[in-house]
């Protein structure tokens, strides 16, 4: 008997195929795949089609821009993700420390929320080694982060899931100082402090609480927490999410003076379908009992009435 028995073997996908794939699978999008692996959307398109061509299957389905995972592609996709985590454990075990989770959070939900609680969580997991990432405004996801943490209304791709923890209130805030005689008066007066996210807040809580509010330059910050800190100092008045200035307001160094109302815009944790992290698991459970233990706003007078 004689020749090379490996001949015969089907020849094997290349581990840059698979890994092309599995990101493109898990993010649900080409340039988000590539964005993670650092290469063009070009290189990702054509992985995937050489993987395709290679194994004789289609792994989607659709018109580019609606692509859809087929049966079999759902059913490599998963395992592969199983198996590259497996791959990423053992390298991590050998250099005697877990790979970090990478999370992907809004600045000022980091800065207002996440952040003076994660003691708490650390104290819990210290085995997860969490690691913050910027998400920038508008962006759902980030590239080589697990999850993404930040204020989400409407639906998400349809690989990814929307975990919420803490239900959206907003009202109008000040330094207690300018609260004094604050009416609708006094309201029309006052300097307004937006962010550039949120450059529409005010006119959005009027209709949400049934005010009439007469149109006014406000001033512009490029972040809620930086608005929030301007309010703080007693520069204005704001209309702020109440997960973000409960801590404040609990020290009475903010109030409220007409209550908040409920707005579209939960915070949640958005994660991959198929995601098996052991971490983002005990991540996920901690923010929603996190978000569980929040204090319910003082609720807007006004709107209650009108409902």
């Amino acid at each position: 008997m004689s020749g090379n028995l490996t001949s015969r073997r089907r020849a094997q996908p290349s581990l840059n195929a698979l890994r092309a794939f599995e990101a493109t699978a898990r993010l649900g999008r080409v340039g988000l795949a590539a964005q993670e692996l650092n290469v063009t959307h070009g290189a990702v398109s054509r992985q995937v089609r050489l993987l395709e061509e290679s194994l004789g299957v289609d792994l989607f389905t659709g018109p580019k821009h609606d692509q859809r995972l087929t049966r079999d592609g759902a059913a490599l996709a998963e395992r592969l993700s199983e198996g590259f985590e497996i791959i990423e454990g053992a390298l991590a075990a050998l250099s005697g420390a877990g790979a970090p989770l990478l999370v992907a959070c809004h600045p000022s939900v980091a800065a207002k929320w996440l952040i003076p609680r994660l003691p708490s969580f650390t104290r819990a997991h210290p085995e997860v080694r969490l690691s913050l990432l910027d998400l920038a405004p508008g962006e759902v996801t980030a590239r080589a982060a697990k999850a993404s943490i930040r204020m989400m209304a409407g639906e998400v791709e349809p690989e990814l899931v929307s975990i919420p923890f803490v239900k959206n209130h907003v009202g109008l805030v000040c330094a207690p100082a300018l609260a004094e005689g604050l009416d609708a008066v006094r309201l029309g007066e006052a300097p307004r402090l937006v962010s550039e996210t949120r450059h529409a807040a005010f006119e959005e809580w009027a209709a949400l609480g049934g005010r009439a509010l007469a149109p006014r330059e406000p001033i512009r910050f490029g972040h809620l927490h930086i608005m929030i800190d301007a309010a703080l100092a007693g520069l204005g008045v704001a209309v702020a999410p109440f997960a973000l200035v409960a801590d404040d307001m609990a020290r009475g160094r903010l109030v409220a003076p007409f209550g908040f109302v409920a707005a579209p815009g939960d915070f949640a944790l958005i994660r991959s379908r198929r995601a098996r992290d052991p971490g983002l698991k005990a991540l996920e459970a901690w923010l929603v009992s996190e978000g569980a233990r929040m204090p319910s706003p003082p609720m807007d007078a006004l709107a209650n009435a009108a409902d």
